[in-house]
């Protein structure tokens, strides 16, 4: 028999996640929950068999893709979508697995943590789920991840709250990074295009080559840094004192500490 799935919420990771179902081609039934979806998308959805806002019957598994702002709001509708067999998935960041079974009623549950270059397929994501889950539960979240790219499974539930701080945030970073690259290279007269084509590029090749090359970012960072030649000079601007490292290790625990936060909410 065909596994029912829910997803609540139709934002930009579900979706991201809905547009990948669909690319993959999954066998299962789907459904949306959501108040607000425009035309285009119903349409789209409709043309892909799946159904919006249906009124009927328990699901096998119920994805929980909604900010974690308004999770204590959807609580009455979680429990209308879940039977006893139900598997709960959250991609909520900060809602501890205690929080989601209780407000769903459900003795599976599932934390998982994806990052926005799931978007095109390119993302990661780490789950950890409950003592009740089985292997079964994993390999199933595992089909329904992988279409936003890599899947790991973390050892603990308190690791999510640290990979939600690294890469669930972790494209923000690197945004962040680019725009002042691509600022820093206009300030040096080069053009607004030619400064983003230079930046873009460089970030998506030095991505792939730390990926491929089998050497860790130290070594590929040494590699590329000639003894008092021009590279030398801008990694003493942003090491000197420790001070990017300090910075990062600053930012990632503000983030896991906001995340371990938003569970107590």
């Amino acid at each position: 028999m065909t596994q029912k799935v829910a997803i609540i919420g139709g934002g930009r990771m579900g979706q991201a996640m809905i547009y990948g179902w669909i690319k993959a081609g999954l066998d299962f039934e789907f459904s949306l929950f959501d108040p607000v979806v425009n035309e285009e998308f119903q349409k789209f959805l409709s043309t892909n068999n799946w159904k919006i806002n249906p009124t009927e019957g328990f699901f096998d598994i119920v994805i929980c893709a909604v900010k974690p702002q308004i999770f204590p709001t959807i609580g009455e509708n979680l429990k209308k979508l879940c039977g006893e067999e139900t598997l709960v998935v959250s991609i909520m960041a900060g809602i501890n697995l205690a929080t989601l079974q209780s407000a769903s009623g459900c003795g599976r549950v599932v934390r998982a943590m994806p990052n926005t270059p799931g978007q095109i397929g390119s993302g990661i994501t780490a789950y950890i789920g409950n003592n009740s889950c089985v292997s079964q539960d994993f390999e199933c979240v595992e089909k329904l991840l992988s279409p936003l790219g890599e899947v790991v499974k973390v050892s603990a539930e308190h690791d999510i709250d640290a990979v939600t701080a690294v890469s669930g945030s972790g494209p923000a970073y690197i945004f962040l990074m680019a725009e002042a690259m691509i600022a820093a290279s206009q300030n040096e007269g080069l053009d607004r295009e030619t400064s983003e084509k230079l930046v873009i590029e460089t970030i998506l090749g030095s991505a792939k080559l730390l990926k491929e090359s089998g050497q860790s970012a130290q070594e590929l960072r040494k590699a590329v840094t000639s003894p008092n030649g021009t590279t030398a000079a801008a990694l003493d601007v942003l090491t000197n004192n420790a001070a990017l490292f300090e910075l990062m290790r600053n930012a990632i625990r503000a983030a896991a500490h906001r995340s371990k936060e938003l569970g107590k909410n």
